[in-house]
């Protein structure tokens, strides 16, 4: 294992759409690379560019600089800076007016994508810590993702972040059976150990759930491994829980196959060359030539079980128009549900939910004044869209999440 610094080239730019999993619209990573180095991890594939994954491992000097620069640069000050301007007795008419206003925040995931920002290093770097800091500094939301138990040094750090704006946690899990959880990922935290972490947010009053995923086919996903998972999240006070399958894209397929695959379960390796066919670009798996269990719909029928809601609830910063915000909330889990749970060929085309739901994000009045002739002119998407907006603005539902559901 080999360390090394590198420049940060954090440039914070909030995406077009929310993430439909966890709401977040941009991210940054205190780190390239993870000592993790999960065998199933999407960071290994040729698409990030990330050579030696989990061999070295990149730490990004200046992090806290380019942060603050880049939430300068879309218009957002600190908490302190604000009070000091206020203060002054020379603000212009224009600045008074933009005291006045209210810039909507929107929620960076810290780590999560290609690293863990809990990872072993940060006990000695802390600059996930200190990232935490800056945005307390600035009240700016947050979301975590980890299966590190190093997140508690900064549970009450984390905790002052959500009492200002939000933080929310997730711990990522996936194998309840210790033995398979340390083949696949042999230097992180065991299950039981992440589950403890979460009941310690929890209990702070934090929100907080689980990623359960990826769940690998003939070896995560099975309803008792599911559903021992699911009742642990319960017991730990879990909100949510995301349950997804597995992907492997080029780059990390070849290292699970032989790193992993080959090594531990040799009598799965024919299946999943069905399932993950070579220079498949995204990873995704092919249930044409083998059938294999829907681990999405599955755990949605036992999330009723445990009363554990299927995805995470959607923060509403200030500035913004709420009931927007709620359906766009709503037709993210009607997409879900077509998409996801029900995982099959369908007369409503749920890609196309999303970009509807994007549109009516950046709305700027209340979709509730818009004229039905209005909205359809704003709104590009097909009739089934604008159908679901149509009964959800009368009734807070609709008939195809009644369907699906």
């Amino acid at each position: 294992m080999s360390f090394y610094e590198i420049d940060s080239k954090i440039n914070i730019i909030p995406s077009k759409c929310s993430d439909p999993w966890f709401w977040t619209s941009a991210q940054i990573n205190p780190y390239r690379g993870c000592q993790f180095n999960c065998h199933y991890c999407d960071g290994k594939a040729n698409y990030y560019g990330i050579p030696k994954f989990g061999h070295q491992i990149r730490i990004k000097r200046d992090v806290i600089k380019t942060l603050t620069r880049s939430l300068h640069k879309l218009g957002y000050r600190k908490k302190s800076d604000a009070k000091q301007k206020k203060l002054s007795s020379f603000l212009s008419k224009s600045e008074i007016l933009e005291e006045r206003e209210i810039l909507p925040k929107f929620i960076i995931s810290v780590g999560g994508g290609v690293t863990d920002a809990y990872q072993n290093i940060e006990k000695e770097k802390e600059i996930t810590k200190n990232i935490i800091k800056t945005l307390i500094e600035f009240e700016f939301p947050a979301f975590f993702l980890t299966k590190s138990t190093l997140i508690l040094r900064d549970l009450d750090l984390i905790g002052e972040l959500n009492d200002r704006s939000y933080a929310g946690v997730n711990i990522s899990v996936g194998y309840s059976d210790e033995k398979i959880r340390r083949l696949i990922e042999p230097h992180s935290a065991s299950t039981l150990k992440r589950f403890e972490v979460l009941a310690q947010f929890r209990e702070a009053d934090i929100p907080g759930g689980i990623s359960m995923m990826p769940l690998a086919p003939f070896i995560g996903d099975s309803d008792e491994n599911i559903d021992t998972l699911l009742k642990w999240a319960s017991e730990s006070k879990a909100e949510h829980a995301l349950i997804a399958g597995l992907t492997l894209k080029p780059g990390n397929r070849e290292l699970f196959f032989k790193e992993f695959l080959m090594k531990h379960f040799p009598q799965h390796v024919d299946k999943y060359k069905l399932i993950f066919p070579e220079n498949n670009t995204y990873g995704i798996p092919k249930f044409d030539k083998i059938k294999i269990p829907n681990v999405t719909a599955i755990g949605h029928e036992l999330c009723k079980k445990y009363n554990i809601y299927p995805r995470i609830k959607r923060y509403i910063p200030d500035g913004v128009i709420k009931e927007n915000y709620l359906l766009v909330e709503h037709l993210y889990y009607v997409h879900y549900l077509l998409s996801w749970v029900n995982n099959k060929p369908h007369s409503y085309p749920a890609s196309r939910i999303i970009k509807f739901a994007c549109t009516i994000d950046k709305l700027e009045e209340n979709i509730r004044d818009l004229s039905e002739d209005k909205r359809e002119e704003f709104l590009d998407g097909p009739a089934f869209c604008h159908q679901i907006v149509d009964e959800y603005l009368k009734t807070k539902d609709n008939k195809i999440r009644k369907e699906f559901e």
